[in-house]
């Protein structure tokens, strides 16, 4: 399954909107001053990092590397799809009527308003800047979720502005876009994330089965999370930055049919209020984490965590397990090792 999460279904939208397609084929400063310090690796919070970097991740993956739920979902789905072509529709169209039958400007159009799968509501509308009747660069695309259930065990709420910064359909579709979120939040039983900041979402699909998408922070994003076994609001600094690349064409792996990989790469810093400070994020393109569309978590790579002394890496042994390691004094030797599930780190 190519699990689902919130930045994931708002980049869907926007790409649809944007270029009028199936939703289907969208696919460090701070160590001085009054602000948060960076802090020391330790034995003492080596899992409060862990968990708060797993969740940093988890705020700027467009894909889900590390899902919140583990309900299967299609790659496009059923109401993402009608709202991108009732979106779409609108912008084409000259004669635009407001619900009361007069003529609107078209310069604002909607709100477009579809009922969620299994509850709740999703509404778009669009301030179309150069009155084109068209996406174009400049056009704000506003999207409120509204008890939005498309699982029995996920609920959306809050609400995103994205402007259209960068516009192309061919020969490769590029959309580019500045996402302005407002207590967006994504909550299942065991999990809840809620963000708050502006991001940089930069898509291309370079052929019909691989996709590329770039999520960095402009300026700070705050992501509280909530899991069955911690609480944390971790604060990811400006220009942090997710890089995620889909290839739909990659063979499922043993005992399953459903195609389809991603491999991503980040790096930044971020701020965990529990661990109470700052450390610094990395996944090299040589060790990027990598995931089957068939399964929740990946099966390989390795985060490296930076602290102001001390080292960490979470490395994936498989799509079940993650290992910690800690170099608490930067002497190239792992005074501690601890190895859980994914569901443990996140």
């Amino acid at each position: 399954m190519r699990t689902r999460r919130l930045t994931w279904s708002v980049v869907r939208l926007a790409c649809a909107a944007a270029l009028g397609v199936s939703l289907a084929s969208c696919g460090g400063g701070g160590d001085g001053g009054n602000g948060p310090q960076y802090i020391d690796l330790t034995a003492a919070n080596r899992d409060t990092v862990g968990h708060a970097t797993a969740a940093g991740i988890l705020a700027m993956s467009p894909t889900g590397l590390i899902p919140l739920t583990s309900s299967p979902a299609a790659a496009g789905r059923t109401w993402a799809q009608a709202v991108g072509q009732a979106l779409h529709q609108p912008l084409g169209a000259k004669g635009a009527t407001a619900a009361n039958g007069r003529e609107r400007a078209l310069a604002l159009i909607g709100p477009v308003v579809q009922a969620c799968m299994l509850g709740g509501t999703v509404s778009l509308s669009v301030d179309d800047r150069d009155n084109n009747g068209a996406p174009s660069v400049g056009d704000v695309l506003n999207i409120v979720y509204s008890n939005c259930q498309d699982t029995t065990s996920e609920t959306l709420n809050g609400t995103v502005a994205a402007t259209y910064t960068q516009l192309v359909s061919s020969p490769v579709p590029l959309v580019s876009a500045r996402l302005n979120m407002t207590q967006l939040s994504d909550v299942t039983p065991k999990h809840s994330l809620t963000l708050d900041g502006v991001v940089l979402f930069d898509y291309s699909q370079p052929t019909s089965s691989t996709e590329h998408i770039n999520m960095t922070a402009s300026g700070q994003v705050v992501a509280a999370v909530t899991t069955h076994l911690f609480t944390d609001t971790v604060t990811l600094q400006n220009g942090f930055v997710v890089a995620e690349s889909y290839d739909a064409a990659v063979a499922p792996p043993p005992g399953s049919t459903v195609s389809g990989r991603t491999a991503s790469t980040a790096s930044g810093s971020l701020v965990s209020a529990k661990a109470g400070g700052i450390v610094d994020v990395a996944i090299a393109a040589a060790t990027a984490m990598t995931k089957f569309s068939a399964d929740d978590y990946p099966y390989s790579g390795v985060v490296q965590v930076q602290g102001k002394k001390g080292t960490l890496l979470l490395t994936a042994q498989s799509a079940n397990s993650v290992r910690l390691d800690l170099d608490d004094n930067d002497d190239g030797v792992f005074e501690s090792s601890y190895m859980d599930s994914w569901d443990w780190l996140l």
